[in-house]
């Protein structure tokens, strides 16, 4: 059986990878975005259990593997330049993160809370509201979510 022989450095492999992503790909639009990077953070922990288990298992050879991690990681850097080049898609993405930051529910809250007040763009506020009703329907403040909702039908 023939074998194919990897390049023979890393940096061609990677000029490869980044001249065929960059020529077959496209930037998404944005109302996509959010949905691929959701994607992404799933598939992350899928890459990186492959890599650990090619990396312990020795496999040297599996510089297809390699390829197709690289060619991810270039997508998933593309996409983070599509998300930071639009601020509000760079701000809903963080409304949409949030929750990641506080340790409490309550200071979620309060954050996005003080954000709404400060917020110029109307998809930031949007997306603000989207979340405080959310937040607030699984802490039990219903007529909070209630006046987050009406405020989104009538924005």
């Amino acid at each position: 059986m023939k074998t194919i022989s990897p390049p023979r450095s890393l940096l061609a492999l990677i000029l490869i990878v980044a001249v065929a992503t960059v020529a077959a790909s496209q930037f998404a639009p944005t109302q996509v975005l959010a949905e691929r990077q959701s994607q992404s953070r799933e598939s992350q922990r899928d890459r990186d259990s492959r890599f650990d288990q090619n990396e312990e298992e020795g496999n040297e050879n599996d510089w297809l593997g390699q390829i197709a991690v690289y060619r991810e990681l270039l997508g998933l850097i593309q996409q983070f330049h599509a998300i930071a080049r639009d601020k509000s898609v760079a701000g809903v993405s963080a409304v949409m993160g949030a929750e990641d930051h506080f340790e409490e529910p309550e200071q979620v809250v309060a954050f996005l809370e003080r954000m709404l007040n400060q917020a110029n763009d109307k998809s930031i506020q949007r997306a603000i509201r989207i979340k405080l009703t959310e937040m607030y329907k699984n802490m039990g403040r219903q007529e909070d979510a209630q006046k987050q909702l009406e405020a989104l039908i009538l924005q």
